[in-house]
């Protein structure tokens, strides 16, 4: 819902999700809000990340944080992608009216087990 007194929040048209090995398991990071999820499997873990992603955004957008829904990764997590980074489309999110293209890149570390969306 949109406040009367503010204008539209703004939702980057696409977030970037970055997957890598952690021990047993896998970590899928986004980097756009600066969110983690780690699970045993690729597939888990980005189920857990797509929901929170939507969670805290739902949250952002009802609490008005115009300034600051935006929470980006550390510059470490960002350099991991580079011009010969393979990227993937997944499935979008959509949060209220607003739709985010989600881009699915390979750490460093590699993570690839099973590519899917959830």
């Amino acid at each position: 819902m949109i406040n009367p007194r503010h204008g539209r929040i703004s939702l980057p048209r696409a977030i970037t999700f970055l997957f890598s090995k952690v021990g047993e398991g896998i970590k899928a990071h986004c980097l756009d809000f600066d969110i983690v999820a780690v699970s045993p499997t690729e597939s888990a873990a980005l189920a857990k990340l797509r929901e929170a992603v939507m969670l805290y955004v739902d949250h952002g957008l009802k609490n008005r944080w115009e300034e600051d829904i935006l929470c980006y990764a550390p510059d470490k997590y960002w350099a991991q992608l580079t011009v010969d980074t393979p990227i993937s489309l997944m499935d979008p999110i959509t949060v209220e009216d607003q739709t985010m293209r989600v881009y699915s890149v390979e750490g460093v570390h590699g993570a690839r087990e099973t590519v899917g969306a959830a």
